[in-house]
């Protein structure tokens, strides 16, 4: 996506998220599986009074959800109706420095892997026809290091993983491939269509793999040339980033004195697309 930076010495109207002319194509990564296990469409059609508010129904690929949303003054508000609470979703009003928490949001739930956030940045860009702000978040652990998670809150269109924030954990993740606004596609996190291909073939996943698990001395990540592997990054226990490289063969030596004992977690990209998640130990 190209982004244009501008600024400004005016005001402009706020952009609001929950219109009926807008339409989200949501998929879903699953890192074990390591593929796109569903591709979701998201959009709002009529409205709902819950104790004196009135919320947007959201409909899940044409089927009436337990998820209402309302918007006021830059603030987006969820609301579920199986578990009858309302929490604050994304707040355009937010300032750089300030500390948020992830929450349960509907419709994709929360994720739980990441203990909190800080607002990084706020710009204002033209996308998607329309200049509009952007806050930029970055993760951290429970410990407070940086988790290498990034998340963009747009204007108009609200966050980059979906609609709603904080969709990431060990198992899965969410991302916006499109957004629609009033029948014009926009494309969204580098898809090239709004439904990318599900799945990717279970027999070359499964050639993905560390020899020997635990790692005693220098063990062999094995990577199928088929699947184009491109970076592999390992993490610690708690999600802190220990390396990042780009890769260019078939396999990749993994040597325990490059680590303290205990356990980790390894992932291959493919075009800055994790094409699998798993587990090793370092003795």
């Amino acid at each position: 996506m190209s982004i244009l930076l501008f600024n400004f010495s005016y005001a402009q109207p706020y952009l609001p998220v929950l219109e009926e002319n807008h339409e989200w194509n949501v998929a879903y990564w699953d890192f074990f599986s390591g593929g796109y296990t569903n591709v979701d469409t998201f959009n709002f059609m009529g409205e709902e009074v819950i104790d004196g508010k009135t919320y947007k129904i959201l409909y899940r690929d044409g089927a009436i959800s337990t998820c209402r949303m309302r918007e006021e003054n830059g603030v987006i508000y969820s609301y579920d109706t199986s578990i009858g609470i309302e929490n604050v979703m994304i707040d355009f009003n937010v300032e750089i420095g300030d500390m948020l928490i992830e929450g349960f949001y509907c419709p994709n739930g929360f994720g739980g892997t990441i203990a909190s956030f800080e607002v990084i940045n706020i710009t204002t860009e033209f996308i998607a026809g329309e200049n509009r702000k952007v806050i930029e978040i970055e993760g951290f652990d429970e410990v407070g290091d940086p988790f290498d998670y990034f998340e963009y809150w747009v204007e108009g269109i609200g966050s980059l993983n979906g609609l709603s924030p904080f969709s990431y954990n060990w198992d899965f993740y969410n991302l916006l491939t499109c957004f629609k606004e009033d029948g014009t596609t926009y494309l969204f996190n580098g898809f090239s269509s709004c439904t990318p291909p599900l799945g990717i073939d279970d027999q070359l996943l499964n050639e993905i793999i560390l020899v020997p698990n635990p790692v005693l001395n220098i063990s062999v990540l094995q990577l199928p040339k088929a699947l184009g592997i491109d970076q592999l990054r390992i993490y610690d226990i708690s999600g802190k980033l220990i390396s990042e490289e780009i890769i260019t063969k078939d396999y990749k030596h993994i040597n325990a004195t490059d680590y303290a004992s205990g356990f980790y977690f390894y992932q291959v990209f493919r075009s800055n697309s994790v094409i699998k998640t798993d587990r090793f130990i370092v003795d």
